[in-house]
């Protein structure tokens, strides 16, 4: 059994504690869910681990849409009503199953979300990655958030401050270009950030970014440094259902917060 999967098992058994505790059902505040590929193979996850199959997704999508007092919301809506649960999608590097799995699914559900791109392997035309005309094409629907996710998809806190605001902004000028629209949205690769790389985002002009620290967003959250669950291969329709209730966000002491 690989590692990766030994650290889930522990992670679920954790995850049925805190359940069996007796967390409240679905709390309110804002969850971001972080997607990478749906369905198909992609270089940079050689183990799947970030690839979830097409059929869990779907289900996923049936159980959030059956949820009384859940609504899908886009990432940087500006009127949350924080009374309700509020449920943001979003998706990491810019895939083109993005594209040909996901989108005419949470299309056809009018729900809105976002696709963090990582410019330079669009530019690159790697065949795993949208096209240009493809970003073009989605920007274009009014469901669809078009973000950045750098250049290169560096860890931007290793990067020194001429290395960080490059790939902040020419990932940000690049897809401006291209759609036509104001880029705001923001996803640290590796949800790697600290206060220096939070305030250079800010600078070159996000208005709204996420991490990778998995919890829920309460009311008055730094916009910049808006926590994400992470759903992979391992998630199955059960454990998104425990995600959604929280039941996973202890898995927020892993890291600090950036926001301390």
């Amino acid at each position: 059994m690989e590692s990766a999967q030994i650290k889930n098992i522990l992670r679920k058994s954790i995850t049925q504690l805190y359940s069996l505790a007796g967390l409240k059902p679905i709390p309110r505040g804002h969850r971001v869910f972080m997607f990478h590929s749906i369905e198909e193979k992609v270089e940079l996850d050689p183990n799947d681990f970030f690839t979830v199959p097409l059929k869990d997704f779907k289900e996923e999508l049936i159980y959030l849409k059956e949820q009384k007092n859940t609504q899908v919301i886009k990432l940087d809506e500006d009127k949350i009503d924080w009374d309700k649960t509020n449920v943001s999608i979003t998706f990491d590097d810019g895939y083109k199953n993005n594209m040909t799995m996901a989108a005419p699914l949470l299309i056809q559900n009018k729900m809105p979300f976002s696709i963090f791109i990582a410019t330079g392997f669009v530019k690159n035309q790697h065949p795993d990655f949208m096209s240009e005309e493809q970003i073009k094409e989605l920007s274009t629907n009014p469901l669809v958030t078009i973000g950045s996710h750098s250049v290169s998809h560096k860890s931007l806190t290793k990067l020194n401050d001429e290395e960080l605001e490059r790939e902040l902004s020419e990932s940000k000028a690049y897809l401006e270009e291209l759609t036509q629209k104001s880029i705001t949205t923001l996803a640290y690769p590796y949800g790697a950030v600290d206060r220096r790389v939070r305030d250079m985002a800010e600078k070159v002009g996000y208005k709204t970014a996420v991490c990778s620290r998995f919890d829920i967003n309460k009311e008055g959250r730094d916009p910049l440094l808006l926590n994400r669950s992470e759903l992979n291969s391992m998630d199955n329709p059960k454990s998104f259902a425990e995600k959604l209730r929280g039941h996973w966000d202890w898995y927020r002491y892993r890291h600090k917060d950036p926001a301390k």
